[in-house]
């Protein structure tokens, strides 16, 4: 194993250091070793237990594996080679480097490759990660030559790590130019960390909204591969005199490879047809799951091939937008199976990392269905339900403390929270069991989901009915004993 730690007093130490035109400055001193042990904790603890008894305060920032790509294995000199030739400065083994250098360091000896600060990530692709790739790879091939530009939907959940898949398919397809576009902005920086911090797009580029005109003309010219990101809502913005903003002109000119449409589920974009979801633009109206979709036609844009991504594209799906054979389908279930079922012969189970998911859902009864239906209890809201108000509507004071939101109807939210920990009301008893009189678990009752939800997350209509739980819960006699917060 290759280890790096560093300890109080070398940890708050600041350094400098000028190679070139480049200065760097710093905090912290950085230990690299190597051990023969299973963990770095053991090794360390050799050294330092006397020093620091149980490690305390000793920050153990990095193990990994010393074996390069071709099953060869290295050693700590190895990295402080490669830590030396960049002018990184040291004193025995310890470093005036930053972590990233020190791992930037690791995964060029691992690979034979030049060293380059940034490329800090060599992780492969997981099992479905290829098969994600090789299916939309043989798709895309098998439908070559045809009149449309072939379209492939990723409906894969979060934590499958559609930027990294996407971007080792481009690899795959040797695609040279890739634009994204997105209905959320605020994926840009997974877009850029991933593509410009893993070993396997060495020297490709990013072009987003911040970089220069002249930089991305320059580079759209250039043989590199290109990613240019950008959300829909800046390419469909117009300029001060009505065009094109200047720096989306190019994108308009290039023949795309691949155009990704990301968080697929989130918009639509026909011209003027309505505003469009940007929640850092506050100008621009919040539109979820929306009737129309984006077509190729309405890109306005010319592109080889389509891949969208989505964790719950299902009215694309049930509106058939896609044939069988170009959708991948990737759930949380198939993750867990995964993890579960891995044969350790095949290596480390790439899953394990991957938190247990489970997932609960409540069957309404058919008595409580007609009561809910009921003439006085139909269009039921829950809204009403947890409705709060001041208690002195008269008050004009900002300051929120105990009592100054009450619910309107405080027994039935009492009554809900009874029902919570299974504590059913004669009246619940009727309506939720109907004939059968069976109970299923509930949610602070069974032993199944106690230790589920130490911690929890409540979401409220609004700000006085925040208030208004929070004061119920801590009079509560169960409920008082959790910590609670009003966020």
């Amino acid at each position: 194993m290759i280890y790096a730690y560093t300890v109080p007093g070398r940890k708050d130490q600041a350094w400098d250091r000028t190679v070139g035109q480049m200065h760097t400055t710093g905090t912290g001193l950085i230990k690299v070793g190597e051990t023969t042990k299973p963990t770095a904790f053991e090794r360390i603890k050799q050294q330092l237990n006397t020093a620091y008894p149980g490690l305390r305060g000793v920050d153990i920032l990095l193990e990994e594996e010393a074996k390069r790509s071709d099953g060869s294995w290295f050693g700590d000199r190895d990295v402080h080679r490669a830590l030396v030739t960049q002018g990184i400065s040291k004193e025995q083994e310890w470093f005036e480097a930053t972590l990233d250098e020190v791992k930037a360091a690791l995964v060029a000896v691992r690979n034979g490759t030049a060293y380059e600060s940034q490329r800090t990530q060599d992780f492969p692709m997981r099992p479905e990660q290829e098969d994600a790739v090789a299916q939309t790879a043989g798709y895309f091939l098998s439908q070559g030559g045809g009149t449309h530009a072939p379209k492939v939907l990723w409906n894969a959940k979060m934590r499958f790590g559609k930027t990294f898949t996407a971007y080792q398919l481009a690899r795959e397809m040797g695609f040279k130019r890739t634009l994204v576009l997105t209905y959320k902005p605020a994926v840009q920086s997974a877009w850029r960390d991933d593509l410009l911090g893993h070993v396997d797009f060495e020297g490709w580029h990013f072009v987003d909204r911040t970089t220069p005109v002249n930089v991305a003309d320059e580079l759209a010219d250039g043989a590199d591969p290109l990613v240019w990101f950008a959300s829909f809502q800046d390419i469909t913005g117009k300029a001060a005199g009505g065009g094109i903003k200047e720096r989306n002109e190019t994108l308009h000119y290039i023949e795309w490879d691949c155009i990704v449409l990301d968080e697929y589920h989130f918009g639509a974009w026909r011209d003027g047809a309505r505003d469009l979801y940007d929640p850092t633009e506050k100008e621009l109206a919040e539109v979820e799951e929306p009737d129309d979709w984006v077509t190729e036609e309405d890109l306005g844009l010319n592109s080889k091939h389509y891949l969208y991504l989505s964790g719950t594209p299902f009215r694309a799906i049930t509106n058939g937008e896609f044939t069988e054979d170009a959708v991948f389908n990737w759930t949380y279930v198939d993750e867990q199976n995964a993890k579960a079922h891995w044969d350790d012969a095949d290596g480390q189970n790439p899953y394990v990392d991957l938190p247990g998911m489970k997932m609960y859902a409540y069957e309404i009864g058919a008595p409580a269905t007609e009561w809910a239906n009921d003439g006085e209890f139909n269009g039921f809201s829950l809204t009403e339900y947890f409705k709060a108000q001041k208690a002195d509507p008269e008050s004009k004071s900002k300051k929120v403390e105990r009592g100054t939101y009450t619910f309107n109807d405080e027994t039935r939210v009492k009554d809900f929270l009874e029902m919570l920990r299974g504590k059913l009301t004669e009246q619940m008893k009727v309506q939720l069991l109907g004939v059968s009189g069976k109970k299923a678990p509930f949610p602070y009752e069974s032993a199944d989901f106690r230790d589920a939800i130490q911690h929890s997350v409540w979401y409220m209509a609004d700000v006085g009915s925040c208030f208004a739980m929070r004061d119920i819960l801590e009079a509560h006699p169960y409920f008082n004993g959790f910590e609670i917060h009003v966020a």
